[in-house]
């Protein structure tokens, strides 16, 4: 199956979001490197719901949309001109899951690998990584807390 019949297998909500995936990856790449992680997390913070309303603990519709859209991401992140980092498309999947009033949260973690510092950064919901293996982010130490919305201000 070539990837315009597995675009056509797309339910309507489903090509809608991948479209705004596909605008936001190039966004988020852009403002992160241009203004830096704090600019562009405020600039994204603005337009979400700051809470969740869904309480997805008990929600297996919630849990698969959540997978759902975390695809979507992977598949718009696969198709572009570069390669979207994991702060790109944990930014992205984060608004996603935000704007459909799904509490995921955003989680930066740090180790150190020989000489160098490495970050990684990835989306806990439910308290479980859902863009990324669990293995991947286990040996990094993440900081204390999610970047929280409202909560935290970047300056």
């Amino acid at each position: 199956m070539n990837k315009w019949d597995k675009l056509r297998r797309l339910g309507w909500s489903e090509r809608w979001r991948l479209l705004q995936a596909a605008i936001l990856l190039p966004f988020t790449a852009l403002c992160t490197r241009v203004f830096g992680f704090n600019r562009c997390y405020s600039i994204l913070k603005r337009h979400v719901p700051l809470e969740s309303t869904i309480d997805s603990s008990k929600n297996a519709s919630v849990n698969e949309h959540a997978r759902v859209l975390t695809r979507i991401v992977n598949i718009a992140a696969a198709h572009l001109p570069f390669r979207a980092n994991c702060l790109q498309r944990s930014l992205v999947l984060w608004w996603l899951l935000r704007r459909e009033k799904i509490g995921g949260d955003l989680r930066i973690g740090v180790r150190k690998n020989k000489h160098l510092i490495e970050a990684h950064a990835w989306v806990e919901f439910n308290g479980r990584c859902i863009n990324d293996s669990q293995d991947a982010v286990q040996s990094f130490v993440p900081f204390n807390q999610a970047i929280v919305p409202g909560e935290v201000e970047f300056y």
